[in-house]
This record gives structure tokens, sequence and C-alpha cells, in this order.
């Protein structure tokens, strides 16, 4: 199956020459790993990975950054033959990346299937640190906008607040 897949993806980037200023993205279960250090409880073999390496040259598809979760499929075993994986990609083109260049990649955790459901954030904003750091973090951002706010609505009260005094006494 995945010869199959490589073989269909040069195919198809093919019939893309003529379309080489569109930005596009391609993910999925790819039934292949690109390093070994994407497979946990087996033995890879260096063969495994060259045709899914050679295709993604070949296309000139990057992967696009993930958070957290880096096994993406399991095989749901006993502790002494479970496998992890790393089986789901999203990969890019390079005018993809230059219009989405924060996109970032969360892999959830698994729920009824044996693969972890996949979130594509093209303008993820990351809050890093304790819980509490987030929530001030959270609350400066939050402060920008109401001082924003309060110098286009709320500026200059005290001259704005005598001249309506004048104009009510002028009445």
């Amino acid at each position: 199956m995945p010869l199959y897949l490589w073989r269909r993806l040069h195919y198809q980037k093919a019939g893309l020459r003529d379309r080489k200023d569109e930005a596009w993205i391609i993910m999925g279960d790819f039934s292949c790993i690109l390093v070994m250090d994407e497979r946990l409880g087996s033995s890879v073999r260096a063969n495994e990975m060259a045709h899914m390496r050679d295709c993604i040259l070949y296309c000139g598809y990057s992967v696009i950054p993930y958070w957290r979760k880096f096994f993406t499929w399991t095989n749901r075993q006993n502790a002494n033959t479970m496998i992890f994986l790393k089986h789901d990609q999203v990969m890019a083109n390079d005018l993809w990346f230059n219009s989405y260049e924060k996109a970032m990649i969360f892999f959830h955790p698994e729920g009824v299937s044996d693969h972890n459901p996949t979130v594509l954030d093209a303008n993820p904003t990351f809050h890093s640190g304790t819980k509490m750091f987030r929530v001030l973090k959270k609350l400066k951002n939050v402060k920008y906008g109401l001082k924003d706010l309060n110098c286009r609505g709320f500026s200059n009260v005290q001259p704005k607040a005598n001249g309506a005094h004048a104009h009510l006494l002028a009445i």
C-alpha cells in the first residue's frame, strides 16, 4: 500500500506542474515513518523510510510542525507487545508555508479510533507556563485591548464633560 501511495503522489506532482503558483497541503495516515524515532516497541529498517523520504523530496513537501502528542497510532496491546508509531503526517508546499508560517498541528488524545484526532491551526497563539502565568498573559493581552478602547471612546472626558455642561447652561 505505501509504495502505491508514493507512486500516486509522484503522479499528482507531475499533474501539478502547471499549478506551481498554488498553495496546497496534504494530510493523513501515511502508514510509514520518516525517521527511526517515530516508532517505539519494534525494530525499524532503513528501507522502510526510503520511499516516503524520496517522495517528500521529489514533491517538495515539508512537514508542518506539531505540538504535544508525538505518537499518533498504537496497536493497543499489553505493555510487553505495545507498539507506538507516528503514522499521521501533515505536509505542505513552500507557498502554503509562506501564507501560514505559524501553522501548527495538534494531535489530540485517542478516542474510539486507534489514531489520534489531528487538528490544523493555521494561526496558533501559545500561552506556555503555569496556569497562573497563562492567566496573567491573557489578562495582559486584554489590557492592551481595553487601553485602546479607552483611548478611542473615553479620551478627553473632562473637556467633553465641560463642553456638555456649558451647552446645558446655554439652553
